[in-house]
């Protein structure tokens, strides 16, 4: 990170992530806001040469985790972990106000739960833990990296609200599959009928001011250590939104591609344009942040030529 006394940042968790997807996500950025007016953190599991290279090129900081993304874990593996766990959660949530017990028991949970959990719920503690000892920062955006792009400054888009969601063209119960899944398989049947209609807020892309970020990932980081087996990130936020979790913090919604955000999910066809110089809303506007462009070959081979070589189809190492 820069000497300058930055008020902007970008914060990404990137592991097992192929180096020209973490690339786009940088080069992008760069082209949008300068080191000195923005830092870019990211956490990841492994730092190579290639890695060190857009480190320099871009101004990027990483940020060590032992964290890694796992395609396949085995049931001997998977019933060790939760044989640990689960103990370890009721030893920490009962000794959570005592002081003394609280960083034996409290503190060696979260590390566990670190160490041990996917990465999309192990990157909101990394944030958590990031901004506590960072506090100089007045705007904060965390973001997917693995299908995030950037093409015009997003921070100064949106108003005073202390936090910013951005919906995607989803609704649950509608034609997309998988949060209608992903929500039922949580939280049941009677309360998904509770969310049928109301659109899928999207985790991928959330901003705001230090405060109301702050503020957000208490709340999601407290939700995910009470039930840290529940299901998909995704549907842990939208329940807590959908709960009043989040009342105690202003917020405001966007709506997709009337924000800065543009998310083109499967249903996202006619929302976008690609042209030479950028990807576009249907009415003309230059989308300020581009999320989920491997969605769409036109979109991904567009951000491939801004690159300057082929990107990979797969977002993750093995």
């Amino acid at each position: 990170m820069s000497d300058y006394q930055i008020e902007n940042v970008v914060l990404g968790f990137a592991t097992n992530l192929n180096p020209e997807r973490l690339e786009v996500f940088a080069k992008t950025l760069r082209s949008v806001y300068a080191p000195q007016v923005c830092d870019l953190v990211i956490c990841t599991n492994n730092v190579n040469n290639q890695l060190c290279q857009i480190a320099k090129e871009y101004s990027v900081t990483f940020s060590y985790t032992p964290n890694t993304y796992s395609f396949s874990v085995n049931k001997f593996s998977k019933l060790l972990n939760r044989s640990i766990l689960y103990p370890t959660k009721w030893l920490a949530l009962s000794t959570q106000n005592i002081p003394s017990l609280r960083i034996i028991f409290y503190e060696m949970y979260v590390q566990l739960l670190k160490l041990w959990h996917h990465p999309h719920f192990v990157r909101w503690f990394t944030y958590r833990d990031f901004l506590k000892t960072n506090p100089q920062y007045k705007k904060v955006f965390m973001s997917d990296v693995k299908d995030v792009a950037f093409q015009s400054p997003f921070f100064d888009k949106v108003d005073s609200s202390e936090l910013h969601f951005f919906k995607q063209d989803v609704q649950y119960g509608g034609d997309d599959y998988w949060d209608t899944k992903w929500y039922g398989d949580s939280y049941g049947s009677k309360a998904l009928q509770k969310v049928v209609g109301k659109p899928a807020i999207c985790i991928g892309t959330i901003m705001g001011s230090f405060k109301g970020v702050d503020a957000f990932l208490e709340v999601l980081c407290a939700e995910i250590l009470k039930t840290p087996f529940i299901g998909i990130e995704q549907s842990v936020f939208n329940h807590l939104f959908y709960t009043d979790g989040f009342n105690n913090i202003p917020f405001e919604v966007h709506e997709n591609a009337v924000g800065p955000v543009l998310t083109i999910a499967g249903e996202s066809l006619n929302r976008f344009k690609v042209c030479p110089d950028g990807v576009f809303t249907v009415d003309g506007k230059l989308a300020s942040v581009i999320h989920m462009y491997d969605r769409h070959q036109e979109t991904f081979d567009y951000f491939s030529r801004l690159l300057g070589y082929e990107i990979k189809q797969e977002g993750l190492a093995k």
